[in-house]
């Protein structure tokens, strides 16, 4: 039989808007599933990386002449060459007055943490540019840039704040230049024109004679939490991409062909600054921690990971939060993405309130090592030889949990003598309350959550079954989750489902005006991994299937006055899906066709 022809509803996750999920069919748009979500996520994109979302938060990024840049001894000239990211002539010139001084445009972003300003800017009568943060436009953290020979030719740290600087050659004369910041307060951005002299070294500001008419040509600037990412343009408020608050998320851990409906339980990621190791917040032993390395891209396909560094002791060489906490009873999940360097082995440690659990990782061969009695551990390949790595422990009493992150030389090795800069490299870190870990939270200075995805439709009574029908679902199932279909009546008196329990019990059933009409569950528990679900129904004759086999069947209850509109994807909140394909059936399907509708 054509399954996709006979089905009255056909989801495969591929198309979607902010707040709709669109539906194969039916065609006229009454079966889209309707979805929510009050805050930004991540997902894994079509490219196998991790999607966060991105903002810049520079207005009239493109237009230097508006009003939102304030100008100091500089004009600005609109439309005067063309751009290096379309060839629109849309790139301007900034001229500097014919006054002795600074020469400078800027903005006040209210970024605190790591950020990062950007600009795209080529030479013309002048071959230099500044850009920099400030404190009160009197103390600069400034980089002099050189856009003849494509240079970074000086670099000044404030005194309580760290700038690295790069300018990266585009095509066609143009470069992009940036600088990323570690600071506690939010400092403008400032962008000047320079006759190439050394910076003052009294501001770290470039004042010299102007004459009236040299410049620089600029376009795209940027000012974004983290490190350099792709440019975004703006006009009159900030913009953001990636999986914003309200978008569904097509997740494409399962590969770039066939992406899957991202469905997760609300979570907050407990740990500060999650992707600056470098931070006080954590707490460094026997190592240090060398920020932003450009010797590997990080899980995003960015500059962002960390490297841990072992110093020549003979010791532990670890870095750790030390201010987390959880409450006694709770399954409490710590990940972090790893990747070798010198060393191929890491060790994960978890304090449970009256003692330690350690979980030893592989990263040359994404293996698990030995994982203490009482905790769980899971290794995941992100590509690029990255792996999210994860420990989970239940807590014994309310405590600090101590996450630390230690470089290994075998399995079960956390004290050796060390070699001064071998190490892994590390991005993301993630706390959380739960068996498993979720989509990765991005933080800065405090705990961040994303709340839960929801799909939940109403008026949907002519695609839904009703007395007599089929559901079926193709998922993954992750260990210590659960993940529920549920069709029901507005008041949920009359409804069916076909769920998986956090235990990895698969059940289905029908009940009416609230009394169980038939309830079928699977013998033993499924493991984790990509599953084929189908429960059928029919007065007198149900069926659920599991991957090709009839997992449990019944033969008496009437399903003559059953009513439904609605439905719904993760019922409870608190669950976890991938969707892969969702298909429902206005008629029970033979055993037959659900074993082959189920097998994978």
């Amino acid at each position: 039989m054509s399954y996709f022809d006979d089905a009255s509803l056909v989801m495969i996750p591929s198309g979607y808007k902010d707040q709709k999920v669109y539906s194969v069919k039916p065609i006229d748009g009454s079966g889209d599933l309707t979805f929510s979500r009050a805050s930004n996520a991540s997902r894994i994109n079509s490219s196998g990386l991790v999607e966060k979302v991105r903002e810049n938060v520079v207005l009239y990024s493109e237009q230097f002449d508006n009003a939102a840049w304030t100008k100091g001894n500089l004009s600005v000239s609109a439309n005067s060459i063309a751009n290096p990211i379309d060839g629109a002539t849309t790139a301007d010139t900034i001229v500097e007055a014919a006054t002795t001084g600074t020469h400078y445009l800027y903005q006040s972003p209210s970024l605190t943490g790591e950020f990062t300003y950007s600009v795209y800017a080529k030479a013309k009568e002048r071959d230099h540019i500044v850009i920099a943060g400030s404190i009160n436009l009197t103390t600069f953290y400034s980089a002099l840039f050189d856009l003849t020979n494509g240079l970074v030719e000086q670099e000044e740290n404030g005194s309580s704040n760290t700038l690295n600087a790069s300018i990266v050659a585009i095509g066609s004369g143009w470069y992009r230049c940036s600088v990323t910041i570690t600071s506690a307060s939010a400092i403008p951005f400032v962008i000047w024109t320079s006759d190439g002299s050394a910076l003052s070294p009294t501001y770290y500001e470039p004042s010299y004679a102007g004459d009236g008419t040299s410049g620089v040509y600029v376009f795209g600037a940027q000012a974004e939490t983290g490190v350099l990412t792709d440019y975004i343009a703006t006009t009159s408020s900030a913009v953001s991409v990636g999986p914003v608050s309200g978008l569904p998320r097509l997740d494409y851990s399962g590969g770039a062909s066939c992406p899957s409906l991202l469905l997760e339980p609300q979570r907050t990621n407990d740990i500060t600054f999650s992707e600056s190791f470098d931070n006080a917040a954590w707490t460094k032993g026997n190592a240090t921690i060398s920020a932003n390395t450009s010797a590997t891209l990080d899980p995003s396909g960015y500059n962002g990971s960390d490297k841990l560094q072992e110093d020549s002791s003979t010791n532990p060489h670890y870095f750790g939060h030390d201010t987390v906490s959880a409450s006694s009873g709770n399954s409490v999940t710590f990940s972090i993405f790893l990747k070798a360097a010198e060393r191929n082995w890491a060790a994960i440690r978890l304090y449970t309130g009256f003692g330690s659990k350690f979980g030893y990782f592989n990263l040359s061969t994404g293996t698990l090592g030995t994982v203490d009695s009482g905790a769980t551990a899971s290794i995941i390949s992100y590509g690029n030889g990255w792996y999210r790595c994860s420990l989970t422990v239940t807590m014994d009493s309310s405590s600090v949990t101590l996450p630390y992150v230690y470089t290994s030389t075998g399995d079960g090795v956390n004290t050796y003598t060390g070699t001064t800069g071998s190490g892994i490299y590390c991005f993301g870190g993630q706390q959380e309350i739960g068996a498993y870990a979720t989509s990765y939270i991005p933080t800065l200075s405090t705990a961040v959550t994303r709340v839960v995805d929801n799909t939940l439709t109403s008026g949907l009574s002519g695609s839904l079954p009703q007395t007599a029908g089929t559901l079926f679902w193709d998922i993954e199932y992750t260990y210590g989750a659960s993940s529920t279909m549920l069709m029901h009546n507005t008041g949920v008196s009359d409804y069916a489902f076909c769920q998986v329990s956090a235990g990895g019990l698969v059940e289905g059933g029908i009940y009416e005006s609230g009394t169980m009409v038939e309830r079928l569950v699977k013998s033993g528990a499924i493991a984790t991994g990509r599953h084929k679900l189908a429960f059928a129904y029919e007065t007198n004759s149900f069926a659920l299937y599991v991957d090709g086999v009839l997992a449990d069947s019944g033969t008496s209850g009437s399903t003559a006055s059953i009513s439904m509109n609605t439905i719904s994807l993760d019922w409870n909140s608190t669950d976890f899906t991938r969707v892969n394909q969702l298909l429902l059936f206005q008629t029970r399907l033979s055993n037959a066709d659900l074993a082959t509708l189920t097998t994978i």
